[in-house]
């Protein structure tokens, strides 16, 4: 059995738990998109008057928005990693190296982003376009905002998104790293008794 088969036996098996951190990466693309496509919507920027302002202003709220993104899923995947500790001991166990446990855990980094980046964009793009409405409201603009996947946003989006993914990875490593085997299975046995 070869890594990919391994993390989509992975996917399947725990899917519960995956569910948790697919819905947060998808929240996570879903606010990050938002506001890139605020940002580069052609309908607004041509409305207003101002543009260097609302571009530096949601510029900076979209560099705001992903910090907190980045900590709001790390966090998600330090969780994420505690629950499968013995999962990954069993993985030691049968003679995995650390670095093929990571790179497993990079494939489902890339699947459960994938998908999270498809369907959090698409709502991101209706939300922008509701936000977009909503702005041109309040400022009292009688512009008609169209539904909008600016190609600035998407790429913009995408790669702070596989930046986010190695981010993951890396952390994922050093959390498998500094766990010994006899740890992994004493910490599922703690977190029995909690229960």
């Amino acid at each position: 059995m070869n890594l990919l088969e391994l993390t989509s036996r992975n996917i399947k098996r725990n899917f519960r738990l995956y569910t948790i951190y697919l819905v947060s990466m998808i929240i996570g693309v879903i606010i990050q998109f938002t506001f890139s496509a605020l940002m580069y919507n052609d309908d607004i920027i041509n409305a207003l008057k101002n543009k260097e302002s609302f571009q530096t202003g949601v510029g900076i709220a979209t560099v705001v928005i992903f910090l907190f993104i980045i900590f709001f899923i790390l966090y998600s995947n330090s969780f994420f990693m505690k629950q499968r500790k013995k999962e990954f001991g069993m993985y030691l166990l049968f003679g995995m190296s650390e670095a093929q446990i990571t790179l497993m855990i990079f494939y489902e980094n890339l699947f459960i982003g994938g998908i999270s980046l498809l369907s959090g964009m698409l709502i991101g793009g209706l939300l922008s376009k509701f936000f977009g409405m909503l702005l041109m409201n309040l400022m009292e603009y009688n512009q008609v905002i169209s539904l909008n996947f600016p190609i600035e946003a998407i790429g913009s989006t995408v790669g702070l998104f596989i930046l986010l993914a190695v981010i993951i990875s890396v952390q994922s490593f050093f959390m498998i790293r500094r766990v010994q085997i006899v740890e992994l299975f004493h910490a599922q046995s703690k977190k029995e008794k909690t229960f």
